[in-house]
């Protein structure tokens, strides 16, 4: 209350303390993002260039067309998950039309409202908090990308995790070919390698949260819902038992 009161005092009072509140989390969530997003990059990172210059070569050879099989579809794979990746962070998930916020304005037309940012909105636009404006289509906020997941960037979201699960399940194949079913002293050095095993290790953990995060974002493609939506939903569904979802054609 005394650090409100003091900020209040030297402040405009046109300024709350929830508007203060807002804009330092979004301070907050912004450099997380940052971190998250370096974060992610170097993860990534360590994998993609551990399989092919480490792991690959002892495997499958310096030479000769299985290593450059493996090596191209590894480089194709690596590809689809960084373009994609910087797509969804890149490309904004889209904010409310000014053409739309006129239209309604001079026609009239009852449509929801949004008090924060105190413009009319189209269905399925919700506000976020930490982007501090409303978006369509919204998913969610994903401090992975540090933008929230919308209409316009969520194809690129699920691309990049479908292509992440793939490039996992081949590196967590490799890998486990090496640890588990062939035991003898040809893959000793990478056994005994630190930089493999944690390699191995952290394939294995983001192929098992793609495994999750895969098939909840295909059932809501496949069902035409967001996140926030299938909440909705099953909360309308249960309290009336004919209830059917306004936008139920998918994919």
């Amino acid at each position: 209350n005394s650090f409100c009161t003091l900020l209040a005092f030297r402040m405009p009072r046109a300024i709350s303390c929830s508007s203060v509140g807002s804009l330092a989390l979004r301070w907050c969530m912004t450099g997380l993002g940052c971190f998250t997003i370096c974060a992610a990059c170097v993860l990534i990172g360590d994998v993609v260039f551990t399989m092919p210059a480490v792991v690959i070569p002892v495997v499958f050879g310096r030479e000769g067309p299985a290593y450059w099989a493996h090596v191209a579809f590894f480089a194709a794979v690596s590809f689809g998950v960084f373009f994609n990746y910087f797509m969804a962070t890149g490309v904004d998930p889209g904010g409310v039309p000014l053409q739309f916020v006129r239209e309604v304005q001079n026609r009239g037309d009852r449509v929801g409202y949004c008090s924060r940012c105190d413009i009319p909105r189209p269905e399925r636009c919700h506000h976020c908090i930490m982007c501090g404006r409303c978006v369509l289509k919204m998913d969610h906020h994903c401090p992975w990308i540090n933008a929230c997941v919308g209409f316009h960037n969520q194809r690129y979201f699920a691309a990049f995790l479908l292509y992440l699960l793939l490039g996992t399940a081949y590196s967590g194949g490799v890998l486990i070919h090496v640890f588990w079913l062939h035991r003898g002293n040809q893959y000793a050095s990478l056994r005994d390698s630190l930089q493999v095993t944690f390699t191995f290790v952290l394939v294995g953990s983001i192929f098992f949260a793609m495994l999750f995060f895969v098939g909840w974002n295909g059932f809501m493609v496949l069902s035409n819902q967001t996140a926030i939506e299938v909440h909705g939903n099953r909360v309308r569904s249960q309290a009336r038992p004919n209830y059917r979802a306004p936008f139920d054609l998918g994919a």
